[in-house]
């Protein structure tokens, strides 16, 4: 019930109908039984810029279609663009028509402190960035829309999402030791003199260094969590290493600072939802709900020019 009432609210608040579920409507639900998949596609200058990339089957008459960058998790040590929750998202998000991509980044370990996490990150950050600007050049050979991209992934990976969203070089903290990270804050990983912003954000059980690095930003941000999780806290500071505000406090920066958010919060329930594949497809049926909803309403459509 409290999930149906937030979706009305959402409805209301973008001043959008409350339309039924009777007809499948593209980016909203599945439309497609198949997908087709592109492995190892390298995006970046480095042996592990690959992706995956997901797409709506050949039949597909849409040739300009939105692109979800997935990252993954893995404490930013391990892991990797293949497991079972970013094949769930994956799969889903092409079968309702989206173009989706889930990348390799440098991964770190051992990572000594909390300043090294977050230079992890930002390694992490600076190949998301890659990708996204690989996109835009090659924007019409995988049809994609280059004003609607938008970053998600999982625990680790949504740390990088969301500072993807709302860090710039101004805001980097000045213990950063670059040399640790290399390059600048875009990286030198390929594809230059083109766009890596994003249009909006989805947190799965993910956390930021600081919410005041959303201030002046308008990209939507939609976050879930389990109320239980102990890896990546939802309330408790610090949420993670030296990320210290996780979902909860994200929720209430944004709706502060007027950005279009949702969430979905699941009590009794841990990290990465528990690995329960049935709550998993209900989180990604409700963020994939509402990012229908944003682009409807136009406020997640920003220019993706350099």
């Amino acid at each position: 019930m409290k999930n149906s009432l937030n979706i009305l609210i959402v409805l209301a608040a973008l001043g959008l109908p409350c339309m039924g579920q009777d007809t499948p409507e593209r980016y909203r639900d599945r439309v497609f039984d198949s997908h087709q998949l592109e492995s190892d596609i390298q995006y970046g200058t480095l042996p592990v810029h690959l992706l995956d990339l997901y797409s709506p089957p050949a039949s597909d008459v849409e040739r300009v279609r939105p692109l979800v960058i997935y990252i993954h998790g893995g404490g930013f040590k391990n892991q990797s663009k293949v497991g079972v929750y970013q094949t769930r998202v994956c799969t889903t998000l092409a079968r309702m028509g989206y173009v989706v991509v889930s990348i390799g980044y440098r991964l770190t370990d051992p990572i000594p402190d909390t300043v090294s996490y977050f230079e992890a990150m930002m390694r992490g950050l600076q190949d998301a960035k890659a990708a996204v600007r690989f996109f835009r050049k090659n924007a019409a050979v995988y049809g994609v829309d280059p004003n609607r991209v938008y970053a998600t992934g999982s625990s680790a990976g949504s740390i990088i999402a969301l500072h993807m969203a709302y860090l710039d070089s101004a805001k980097v903290p000045r213990w950063i030791r670059w040399g640790n990270v290399g390059g600048s804050f875009e990286g030198t990983s390929g594809t230059s003199g083109y766009s890596s912003t994003i249009q909006a954000v989805i947190s799965c059980w993910g956390a930021i260094g600081d919410t005041s690095w959303m201030s002046g930003s308008n990209i939507p941000v939609y976050s879930v969590h389990g109320l239980d999780d102990t890896t990546v806290f939802y309330e408790r500071i610090p949420s993670y290493k030296v990320f210290k505000f996780g979902s909860k406090h994200i929720t209430e920066a944004a709706m502060r600072l007027g950005i279009v958010c949702g969430d979905r919060i699941f009590s009794n329930t841990g990290h990465t939802l528990d690995n329960n594949g049935a709550r998993q497809d209900s989180a990604i049926q409700d963020f994939s709900r509402w990012l229908y909803l944003t682009q409807k309403s136009g406020s997640g459509r920003q220019g993706a020019r350099k």
